[in-house]
């Protein structure tokens, strides 16, 4: 087995044109597109964010309503985010689902998102873990 070791990857034919090839050597598609672009595990409750990437800040907008500003810009407005939430510390909320706040409210810079309870719908704060996928600027 051979080992590659670098500190930079650039595409042969463009700056951003690295292509992975499939398990199975059917498709391919582009390592940057699936990379993702933030994260961060974020105590609603304190609040807090305890570890991130590209997260310069968050704001506590209300409970269960908080708002993460990207340092690195996306591309547009137009990404998709995928939450996952914990359950409350007393446990009287097994399952929660997150949202965008409202639309209107995510930018290239950030996004606003609520927190709800699986069972009840009420507005609750949370430990979080969010991966957001999208091309910065």
């Amino acid at each position: 087995m051979s080992t590659i070791l670098v500190d930079n990857l650039t595409g042969k034919t463009s700056a951003g044109s690295i292509t992975v090839t499939s398990e199975g050597g059917a498709a391919t598609q582009s390592l940057q597109q699936g990379l993702a672009k933030a994260w961060f595990k974020f105590d609603q409750t304190v609040p807090s964010n305890l570890s991130s990437f590209n997260i310069s800040s968050a704001s506590d907008d209300a409970t269960g309503v908080y708002t993460q500003n990207w340092v690195n810009s996306f591309n547009d407005a137009h990404y998709p985010m995928g939450m996952v939430g914990d359950s409350y510390p007393n446990h009287s909320h097994p399952a929660c689902y997150m949202y965008y706040n409202d639309s209107s409210a995510q930018t290239a810079s950030s996004c606003k998102y609520d927190s709800r309870s699986g069972t009840t719908g009420t507005a609750y704060d949370q430990t979080n873990l969010c991966n957001i996928h999208g091309d910065l600027a």
